[in-house]
């Protein structure tokens, strides 16, 4: 507990408090803190989870076990005994509390990113319904706008959340993961976020009722042959895909020929398939 000792002193140290100040303030005789700083006396679990949260570290740094904290409010990690990386959080703290206060709730990182991963396979489930779908691309466009503010450095100039979900509507065709949103469910989120109107952004190619009919045909056709277990490019070392795994197959290998039946209307036709 040696390191316990050393943080404890550098802590309220930093906080130009005397052994006395300190004491009053968390209800530990002084004499109590003065042993603990030199080493001669242990604190119990509660003990030490209350000077933790005194001084907004964790128990783990005071004991010294890691060397650093993860603030909890904009998980930036730190060394609270380092004067300049103190600095540079303070800096950084300040930041995300205006960008948060300015763009709403922003989640760590990691946890905004896996998120949105988990709302890209909503999307492409096809077991899930329109509305279930519809409510997954409009969360992803939440936490898309979160990893967003992050790459940007929690600029106060990062625009909006409205315009963001203008833009991405517009990028949303050449987005591989969204294109399983139907035409009626993307239509609803443009009425409701509007679309940015740029040349830069692709239009969208509509799929068409005979278009829906080619690609249920190529899809039943692909399909009864992985039913019928014939080879093909399903195949894997002669082996065909499990029975479990078949209809999540299906639901890719639609994503896949909506995809291209876009490409090639657009490639093919453009003129008359971007109206």
């Amino acid at each position: 507990m040696v390191s316990f000792g050393n943080n404890l002193r550098a802590l309220r140290q930093q906080k130009n408090m005397t052994q006395q100040e300190l004491s009053n303030s968390m209800g530990i005789s002084k004499s109590a803190i003065n042993m603990y700083e030199r080493g001669e006396r242990q604190p119990n679990f509660e003990t030490l989870e209350l000077i933790a949260d005194y001084f907004n570290v964790s128990t783990d740094f005071l004991i010294g076990k890691v060397s650093y904290i993860q603030c909890p409010i904009c998980y930036n990690t730190y060394d609270p005994l380092n004067k300049y990386d103190s600095a540079e959080h303070d800096v950084f703290h300040k930041k995300f509390i205006k960008a948060e206060k300015k763009y709403g709730e922003i989640l760590i990182y990691g946890d905004a990113d896996k998120r949105r991963s988990e709302c890209i396979k909503k999307v492409n489930s096809c077991t899930l319904s329109r509305d279930e779908r519809l409510s997954a691309f409009e969360d992803y466009l939440k936490y898309d706008f979160m990893l967003s503010i992050w790459r940007n450095h929690f600029d106060l100039n990062h625009e909006s959340f409205e315009l963001f979900c203008q833009k991405e509507l517009g990028l949303a065709i050449t987005k591989e993961a969204l294109d399983n949103i139907d035409e009626n469910a993307y239509q609803e989120c443009v009425e409701k976020y509007g679309m940015v109107d740029n040349s830069d952004y692709h239009k969208i190619i509509k799929i068409t009722p005979k278009d829906e009919r080619d690609i249920k045909k190529d899809l039943d056709s692909l399909m009864e042959k992985l039913s019928n277990q014939e080879y093909g490019p399903a195949a894997y070392d002669g082996d065909d895909i499990p029975e479990d795994d078949q209809e999540l197959f299906a639901g890719q290998l639609e994503i896949m020929l909506r995809r291209l039946k876009k490409i090639n209307k657009e490639k093919y036709n453009p003129n008359k398939n971007q109206k």
